[in-house]
């Protein structure tokens, strides 16, 4: 959140075609932080394409710093009691973009349903009221992420690495623009062993895989936590969090990745052959004979301090063609604003000024190798969990998070570093800390209970969960 001056933002929600909907008439719940309004239920049409008409759309919200606005469409549910509803799609929105310029903005908005896939659009009106926030970037709707935990898959990954037992975590990312930067450019240069991966009956087997992977099934859960999370992401800071900033386990890692036009598809890989396996482009695409693109990826820092993502085209099963890799650039520096990216194709040398980088242990047969790749990086030193800038340092690889009505949220990357501090000052003794520096504070005074995961302003008596969230 930002610190600013209390303004409005009001939503006038006026159409929706093509939602994930049957039946009846939907109605959406307006939040931004802890603050909610609901419009009144479509007033025309029904199922997949309802119409709004005069007042039954409206909604407005108080804006107190806050950086996202929540549209969630929901519908009564028929089994259950008449106050209970569930929700079929979200929008999520940057205040930032929406309040520069003139702070309106009438049009589509993409609808994603609780799989991260965008279905269905929502026709709006929004206007801000004395709302002023920096902000980055051109994308109004923020990106959809979903994180699935398989502890089974992990369990066995973690006896072959010989590392401490941990969930395998697959991600999903909902990229916004892939298709129209992409265009018909798509990679699909299989040989003779690789089709066979696309034809029945390996390409079921693979479909089961990419469905156990990325499954919100508890039965792949451990007991008392969720298979699948999701969150949003909006600038190059989230995105970075999200992994941990590629450190897990006091090693920095690898990633395999796909992208199609629904989105980004990806896990960690090893060089042993149980996660190797799992992190297949192939499972990660669900059998798609074609991607926009595939690769593998790691965070490495450069010589400055700074954190630099690193992606190539390393993909023996699709082959993408190196050219495309501007293209997938583009879309990356797009949905996350001040992400600094690098491309290597693995047909030509590594450039020298990336060698400069510290990164993962990509040499085969070498002792603490996590991949069996062809880049080369100056080893990590032992204290790498201070990490790229002292920011990040400080914050390791875990980050906090709140809970509004309709889900978590995280905090910006300076409310958990000051998160980070208290809690360890905490440790020692009640567990319970005091403070007025988070950026959405205002001067108010807030209590923060470590024990019981709680934030309470002693202002307005309003209190919200919190955690942290390892990488």
């Amino acid at each position: 959140m930002f610190a600013a001056s209390p303004g409005s933002i009001s939503v006038h929600v006026r159409a929706g075609r093509g939602l994930p909907c049957k039946t009846g008439r939907p109605f959406c719940v307006v939040s931004m932080g802890d603050k909610t309004a609901n419009t009144m239920e479509a007033s025309g049409g029904s199922g997949s394409n309802v119409e709004w008409s005069g007042h039954t759309g409206m909604a407005e919200l108080p804006w107190e710093g806050d950086e996202e606005l929540e549209i969630s469409i929901r519908q009564h549910s028929g089994k259950l009691s008449c106050w209970e509803d569930v929700e079929i799609g979200t929008c999520l929105i940057n205040v930032g973009v929406l309040a520069a310029g003139e702070g309106t903005y009438m049009g589509e908005l993409q609808v994603f349903t609780n799989r991260a896939c965008a279905e269905g659009i929502l026709f709006v009106s929004l206007k801000c009221t004395s709302v002023a926030i920096p902000h980055s970037g051109v994308l109004l709707q923020r990106v959809h992420a979903k994180t699935y935990k398989n502890f089974v898959a992990g369990a066995i990954a973690s006896i072959e690495c010989q590392e401490a037992p941990e969930a395998f975590m697959t991600y999903q990312l909902a990229l916004q623009r892939v298709q129209q930067i992409f265009g018909t450019k798509t990679s699909g240069n299989w040989d003779e062993k690789h089709a066979k991966l696309f034809k029945d009956p390996l390409r079921k087997a693979v479909q089961a895989e990419h469905s156990a992977l990325y499954s919100d099934s508890i039965a792949l859960s451990k007991l008392g936590s969720p298979s699948s999370e999701k969150r949003s992401l909006c600038r190059d800071s989230c995105f970075l969090a999200l992994l941990g900033y590629g450190i897990r386990q006091g090693k920095r890692r690898v990633f395999t990745y796909v992208v199609l036009d629904r989105g980004m598809f990806f896990s960690e890989t090893s060089a042993a052959i149980a996660k190797d396996f799992l992190s297949k482009h192939a499972v990660h695409a669900n059998a798609a004979p074609e991607v926009r693109m595939a690769g593998t990826f790691r965070i490495c820092e450069s010589r400055t301090g700074a954190p630099v993502l690193v992606m190539d085209n390393d993909s023996g099963t699709y082959r993408p063609c190196e050219d495309h890799l501007p293209l997938l650039k583009q879309v990356l520096e797009l949905n996350f604003p001040g992400l600094d990216i690098r491309m290597l194709s693995v047909t030509a040398p590594q450039p020298e000024e990336t060698k400069d980088f510290i990164g993962p242990n990509e040499t085969p047969a070498e002792k603490g190798c996590v991949y069996a790749g062809q880049w080369k990086w100056i080893p990590a030193p032992d204290d790498e969990l201070r990490g790229f800038c002292s920011t990040v340092g400080q914050l390791g690889d875990c980050f906090w998070e709140w809970r509004s009505r309709l889900g978590w949220r995280m905090y910006s990357n300076e409310d958990s570093l000051l998160l980070q501090k208290l809690n360890l000052h905490a440790k020692g003794g009640s567990g319970c800390a005091e403070t007025q520096d988070l950026s959405f504070a205002r001067g108010q005074v807030h209590k923060i209970d470590f024990v019981h995961g709680i934030q309470l302003n002693t202002a307005t008596g309003k209190a919200v969960r919190l955690r942290v969230v390892t990488g």
